[in-house]
């Protein structure tokens, strides 16, 4: 998170709660972001200039946004936590800020300042072609997540916290992130999605335990949400309003096919 986007999340809690607390999430809409072996899990190989991605968009049109019925079959992978009984909360690239993301717009995004321009729109939850926003193909992936940590600090370096990611060890800058772009698999009701971290959120961006332990999410706002989802990874689930999900991560060979691999983002950070 830049310190324009730390400075704007304080200015937007002290008027939240001037107005009697944080507005509840609403379907379609829930908490949003802070701002916002081989290769980690879903990790582009080096920061610096981002790419919009490395796949073309050439994304097909999905002929039905009804997911299976099973769960599709997971190829063997490092086991990470499981991550049980999470709020989820909804929100989107290029959403404006109000009342239920604390007055905050995602435009921007913890690691790309145009993130908007990058995934080429707005990606409305309401006017969907599939899993898609119905006016453009994404250039980047449509299933994406924010989770509450970011393992760079306002300066753009390392922050000692990120020596305890599982996969720190494969760190090749002190300017990189190692978190951005990783997978991860959300189940809910017997259905089960696969979608890239892309953002910190919904609220805070240094809660480590909550991320990579077992800890309960530091932010006890919209029922101490600790993840969001994108609007494909809402639909996907089925998810409505404030939902519980199971999540954990997994590494790239361990992403079955899938929508969440037609586009798959590899831009690294862009402040």
């Amino acid at each position: 998170m830049s310190i324009v986007r730390r400075r704007r999340l304080i200015a937007s809690l002290v008027v939240l709660a001037a107005l009697g607390g944080v507005a509840a999430a609403n379907a379609g809409a829930g908490g949003a972001p802070t701002s916002r072996p081989s290769t980690p899990p879903g990790h582009a190989a080096a920061a610096g200039a981002p790419e919009p991605a490395t796949e073309a968009p050439t994304v097909p049109v999905p002929t039905t946004s009804t997911p299976p019925t099973t769960a599709p079959a997971e190829a063997p992978s490092p086991s990470y936590p499981l991550h049980r009984g999470v709020t989820a909360t909804t929100f989107w690239v290029g959403e404006p800020g109000d009342g239920d993301n604390g007055y905050i717009p995602n435009s921007d995004s913890t690691w790309d300042v145009h993130w908007l321009e990058h995934y080429g729109g707005v990606d409305d939850p309401r006017h969907r072609r599939g899993w898609l926003p119905a006016g453009f193909v994404p250039r980047e992936n449509p299933f994406y997540v924010a989770l509450p940590y970011n393992d760079l600090d306002d300066n753009g370096q390392v922050k000692p916290s990120a020596a305890g990611i599982p996969w720190s060890a494969r760190r090749t800058s002190d300017h990189e992130s190692i978190v951005k772009n990783t997978w991860v698999r959300i189940e809910h009701g017997g259905r089960v999605v696969y979608a890239q971290w892309e953002d910190a959120g919904p609220f805070g961006e240094d809660d480590f335990a909550s991320a990579f332990g077992h800890a309960a999410p530091r932010s006890t706002i919209n029922h101490s949400a600790g993840i969001d989802v994108s609007p494909a990874v809402q639909g996907y689930l089925g998810l409505d309003g404030l939902n519980q999900v199971d999540w954990r991560f997994v590494e790239r060979d361990g992403v079955p096919p899938g929508p969440w691999l037609d586009t798959v983002t590899t831009s690294g950070v862009d402040h």
